[in-house]
C-alpha cells in the first residue's frame, strides 16, 4: 500500500490539486477497502495513472480496531465516560495538557467532540482513538493526531493516560 500512495503522489500529489469527483471517490473507496482493487482501478486508466490521490482527500479511521500485545486502539463511544473522566478530571494530568482538569460536563462535551471524530477533513481536525488496556477491561488513555498544514504536510500527535495504570503504557514494553 505504500508502494501504491508513494507512485500516486509522486505522479499526481501536489498540494492544491483539484480531485475529479466522482473516480477520485471510486478509487479512494477501493483504496481503503482493499489496496489491490485500488491498483487495479488505477491500472485500468489511461498510462500514468491519470488519477490523484493526494493530501487533499481526508484521512479516516480505519475501519477495525489496531490491537498490540496487550492495548487495543478504537473510536471512543459514548460507554467510555467514566474512564475518560478518571483522568481529564485530575489536575496532576491536566496540567501537562492545554487545558485544566475537566468537571463531568466538559469531560462530556469532549467526549462527544471525541465520539463524532471520523476524518481529517481540514487543517486543526483531530483523530482520537481510545486506548483499552485489555488486562483491566479499561480505557487508560488517548491517542491523537492533528492535521496542521496541507501546505506543509504537517500534523501533530498527542497521547493522555490515566496515571492510575502505569503498566499500560509503559514504553520499554512496546505495546
Amino acid at each position: 500500500m505504500a508502494v501504491l500512495l508513494a507512485e500516486m503522489d509522486r505522479f499526481y500529489g501536489a498540494a492544491g490539486t483539484e480531485p475529479p469527483d466522482e473516480r477520485l471517490r471510486q478509487i479512494s473507496e477501493a483504496l481503503f477497502a482493499s489496496p489491490p482493487a485500488a491498483y487495479a482501478l488505477l491500472a485500468s486508466e489511461t498510462p500514468g495513472w491519470p488519477v490523484s490521490l493526494g493530501y487533499y482527500r481526508p484521512m479516516l479511521f480505519p475501519g477495525h480496531s489496531i490491537e498490540t500485545p496487550r492495548l487495543t486502539l478504537r473510536p471512543f463511544t459514548p460507554g467510555d465516560f467514566d474512564d475518560l473522566y478518571a483522568y481529564q478530571s485530575r489536575p496532576d494530568v491536566a496540567r501537562y495538557l492545554r487545558w485544566d482538569a475537566r468537571d463531568r460536563a466538559q469531560v462530556r462535551q469532549a467526549l462527544d467532540r471525541q465520539c463524532g471524530e471520523t476524518a481529517l477533513d481540514a487543517e486543526g481536525d483531530w483523530l482520537t482513538f481510545a486506548v483499552v488496556w485489555r488486562e483491566a477491561g479499561k480505557v487508560v488513555g488517548e491517542v491523537g493526531l492533528k492535521w496542521l498544514s496541507r501546505e506543509h504536510r504537517q500534523g501533530e500527535t498527542g497521547f493522555v493516560f490515566n496515571p492510575d495504570y502505569p503498566r499500560a503504557r509503559s514504553g520499554h514494553r512496546g505495546g
